[in-house]
């Protein structure tokens, strides 16, 4: 756990100093620890539950790094590791949600954005980036849904 917690602090620092692919190396590296299923039955009663918040986290992390690189299934794979854990709490589990919808929006997955996004919504209200990304996410689907039908009028006249 040990390691893998400076993994992070390693990344947070990279992350301070622009450097985004070393930062996203760092928490993928702590993430490979932890996926290590380090023996904690003799270990005291909060390691577990330090252990999943730092696993969500590494994720979460991970997530926006990927955004900023631009990789967005990356992101998508690593805030539903995020989500996984059990033990996630509501702020975290709106950001890895929010950081999920953003890039679902970037590979065309508009249904699933406004899943993640209206959930992330839901346990965040006050939160102007998910309620941005959120309006953008439906102005733009319902600008599709009327160029289709003008489309399709064409089609049937």
């Amino acid at each position: 756990m040990k390691i893998a917690g400076d993994c992070k602090d390693f990344g947070n620092t990279a992350f301070k100093n622009g450097e985004l692919s070393k930062a996203l190396e760092k928490y993928q590296k702590g993430i490979r620890y932890l996926n290590e299923d380090p023996d904690i039955d003799n270990e005291p009663a909060d390691t577990k539950t330090k252990l999943e918040a730092l696993r969500v986290t590494l994720n979460s992390n991970a997530a926006l790094m990927n955004i900023k690189l631009s990789a967005w299934n990356d992101c998508i794979r690593a805030a539903d590791n995020a989500l996984a854990v059990a033990s996630i709490s509501d702020k975290d589990k709106a950001k890895a949600l929010y950081r999920k919808g953003f890039a679902l929006v970037r590979v065309k997955d508009e249904d699933g954005a406004l899943e993640a996004l209206g959930e992330a919504k839901k346990i965040s209200p006050e939160d102007a980036a998910i309620t941005a990304e959120l309006a953008a996410v439906k102005k733009a689907a319902s600008a599709r849904l009327a160029k289709e039908k003008a489309a399709y009028k064409k089609f049937f006249q």
